[in-house]
């Protein structure tokens, strides 16, 4: 390590990409170089961080990131069905559970309550499929 360079201290649920030493903090991801340049190669689909979830063709990066998960495209589809767009205390709900999921540690009585909520309400028309493909998803 040159004098230039600073030895890295980083908290907790962090995620550090690159040539880097010093402390990492629990829950943290250090992806390190993938070349002989010092250089990151990301490649599709890939999900680093705590609670990270990436679908097909995506990259998420952090603590609770997600990008083109297939749960949140489902999610996203419930919300926009004709019958459920009517319905603002379950629209309220469906964005609640949507913002659990994406913390880095959802509360599993939280997701429980409302889910339950959801599917008592969304099992009308074209919402019964989502509902029950979400449904594998939060519970496999």
């Amino acid at each position: 390590m040159s004098d230039n360079e600073k030895k890295l201290n980083v908290g907790k649920d962090s995620v550090v990409m690159g040539d880097v030493s010093g402390n990492v903090g629990d829950r943290s991801v250090v992806v390190g170089p993938t070349d002989n340049k010092g250089n990151v190669i990301l490649n599709k689909p890939m999900a680093v961080g705590h609670n990270a979830h990436a679908g097909p063709g995506s990259i998420a990066i952090g603590a609770g990131a997600s990008a083109g998960s297939e749960l949140f495209h489902l999610i996203e589809a419930l919300r926009s069905t004709p019958e459920i767009q009517n319905d603002g205390a379950l629209l309220s709900t469906i964005d609640a559970l949507s913002s659990e999921l994406r913390k880095p540690e959802p509360k599993p009585e939280t997701v429980n309550s409302l889910w339950s909520i959801i599917q008592a309400s969304a099992t009308i028309g074209g919402a019964l499929s989502l509902v029950q493909q979400i449904r594998s998803f939060l519970f496999p």
